[in-house]
């Protein structure tokens, strides 16, 4: 605000304000229909239509996974240093070169990787 606006009442656009009373009455009546392709949300009052895509929902469906891996990630314990240190010197020899061993492990991720999938999904 500049120094000369001081103490006076802030300056509205003629029709803004009718406008957002329009938007805010029109958000309660509004109503949301889906096709194949996309969800419409229309106002009629207003004469404004709004689309959702498919791939914002996609989007959206990622971002909500996301932030539920960032809360799984803050509320797991926190790394022991003694079992990290046990894991490392059996990594260095070698214990885990074992076909059975990267079997399993393969499994385990590949399960990892199918919850990812469908959380995306």
């Amino acid at each position: 605000m500049a120094m000369h606006n001081i103490g006076r009442p802030p300056q509205v656009q003629p029709g803004s304000l009718e406008r957002f009373r329009k938007q805010a009455a029109g958000a309660t009546r509004d109503k949301e229909t889906t096709t194949a392709g996309s969800a419409t949300r229309s106002d009629p009052a207003a004469g404004e239509r709004l689309e959702i895509s498919d791939q914002a929902r996609k989007l959206e469906s990622m971002r909500r996974a996301l932030i539920a891996g960032r809360r799984a990630y803050e509320e797991a314990p926190e790394v022991r240093q003694e079992r990290l240190a046990e894991v490392r010197s059996r990594l260095e020899a070698g214990a885990y070169e074992a076909p059975e061993v990267r079997q399993t492990v393969a499994d385990r991720l590949g399960a990892v990787l199918r919850k990812l999938d469908a959380l995306i999904e």
